[in-house]
C-alpha cells in the first residue's frame, strides 16, 4: 500500500523502516519511505501486517470443519 501524509519533523526523526504503523484499525510495516524535510511530506510503502496466530486458528477450525465433513462420508 502506497500512503502519502504530512508529518512533524519530529515524528519524521522518530519513525523508521520497519516500525508499525495502524490505520483504520488495520496494522501496517513500514517497508521504505521517503521524507521531504522542506515540506514534511511522506510517501511510505506499506506491508499488511497479519495476526499469525490469528490467521492459524482460522486454519484450525476450517481443518477442523474438514475433518469432521470427511467422516460423514
Amino acid at each position: 500500500t502506497k500512503v502519502t501524509a504530512y508529518l512533524p519533523v519530529s515524528l519524521s526523526r522518530e519513525i523508521a523502516l520497519n516500525d508499525t504503523i495502524i490505520m483504520n484499525g488495520r496494522s501496517y510495516i513500514i517497508n521504505s519511505m521517503q521524507i521531504n524535510v522542506n515540506t514534511g511530506k511522506t510517501k511510505f510503502e506499506l506491508l499488511n501486517k497479519y495476526n499469525v496466530n490469528a490467521i492459524w486458528g482460522q486454519v484450525e477450525q476450517t481443518w477442523a470443519s474438514i475433518t469432521k465433513e470427511w467422516n460423514k462420508i
